[in-house]
């Protein structure tokens, strides 16, 4: 078997034209069979990924347009392509339209064009995937971009953002929501805005000093600045509504968006209280009193209950540090100059730029951290 072969899945109720298939196609693809549509749709469950599906027409107990809508359900990045003598319009356009069909070709096809067309079908495949995968690489890169700007620029509220998306993701995965990965990223950029205002303002605020009515205005409008920068990101429209709108009691009219706002606001709520030292008991009846919905309120106590512990602080070499980690102390240069504060999130960029710092104007060892 060549493993670098496209592998085809050819379906059809006659064996002998599934040998004829394997015989004149196995050298270009490599060919699993099936002679029914329940043994095929069990091979595309347990087997490698199909970059193309073949199926006849005319089969008992389910016909071809019935496989391939089926098929098209697990392996939806498949090109599907029906090969049938049967001459109704009306199973034609229903293969075509509820199997999203690639091709559709009349019996009988000869090896060298369905040699083409299966050639065409693995293309469109690859191309598929590709996309995918490039779209996810970006939006990967684009979301680590962003997450990095905000704990280089306010470490202390990058540090909270990490926080606030671990709860939330607690939460989601708890009421079994859907989108949960949407709600975990609105978390942790929900406060990405911040990088637009001054950070002496921000750290005024989340110190919970007093500022003016000028300076709450302005710290107010970070979630307009955070929707700007997040909306242009392909795939984070909805992300971008829902930080857009932590700060809005009105619904949005959409429910994924109201049940992500909805969860981001308690989430939200719980993190301010507990950052002012409000006992986790006093800050889950001031949220039941602001009508934040009592499963969300159930679960974030439960997550803040269970994230209690963690491990004690250290001291460790520049070397020795870990992703994740939380600098408990500022680090500092030796003639002390501020390098990089305490309640910084050690990601992999500010490892990288302690190790400039440690071969440049050095760093004063060893630093203060603490395990997440």
């Amino acid at each position: 078997m060549n493993t670098d072969l496209a592998r085809v899945l050819c379906v059809d109720d006659e064996p002998m034209v599934l040998e004829g298939l394997e015989r004149n196609l196995g050298e270009h693809f490599e060919i699993v069979t099936a002679s029914s549509g329940r043994d095929a749709l069990a091979a595309i469950a347990s087997q490698p990924a199909f970059a193309a599906i073949v199926s006849d027409m005319r089969m008992p107990q389910m016909n071809g347009a019935e496989f391939l809508a089926r098929a098209r359900e697990l392996a939806p990045d498949a090109s599907r392509l029906l090969l049938t003598g049967y001459a109704e319009t009306n199973a034609a356009i229903s293969a075509v339209n509820d199997g999203h069909i690639f091709r559709f070709l009349c019996k009988p096809c000869a090896p060298a064009v369905l040699r083409v067309h299966l050639v065409e079908a693995v293309r469109q495949h690859q191309l598929i995937t590709s996309e995918r995968q490039l779209l996810a690489n970006t939006l990967n890169g684009a979301i680590a971009m962003m997450s990095d700007l905000l704990a280089l620029a306010v470490p202390a509220v990058f540090e909270r953002a990490r926080q606030l998306r671990g709860r939330v993701a607690y939460v989601a995965s708890k009421l079994v929501y859907e989108n949960a990965w949407e709600y975990e990223i609105a978390a942790l950029l929900a406060h990405v805005g911040c990088v637009t205002l001054p950070v002496g303002l921000v750290e005024k605020v989340w110190a919970g000093l007093s500022i003016s009515v000028d300076e709450r205005a302005t710290y107010d409008s970070h979630p307009i600045a955070a929707h700007r920068l997040i909306a242009a990101i392909p795939r984070l429209e909805r992300v971008a509504e829902v930080v857009r709108r932590q700060r809005d009691p009105k619904p949005a009219g959409d429910p994924a968006i109201d049940r992500g706002v909805t969860l981001l606001r308690a989430a939200l709520e719980l993190d301010q209280l507990l950052g002012r030292h409000v006992s986790l008991h006093e800050a889950v009846r001031i949220l039941t009193d602001h009508r934040h919905p009592p499963p969300i309120v159930a679960a974030l106590a439960a997550h803040a209950s269970e994230a209690g512990g963690g491990g004690g602080a250290r001291m460790v070499k520049i070397a020795d540090v870990v992703v994740g980690w939380v600098l408990d102390k500022n680090v500092t240069s030796p003639s002390g100059a501020l390098l990089v504060k305490a309640g910084t999130v050690l990601s992999p960029v500010l490892i990288e730029a302690l190790h400039r710092y440690a071969n440049g104007t050095g760093v004063v060892e060893p630093l203060h951290v603490r395990p997440t």
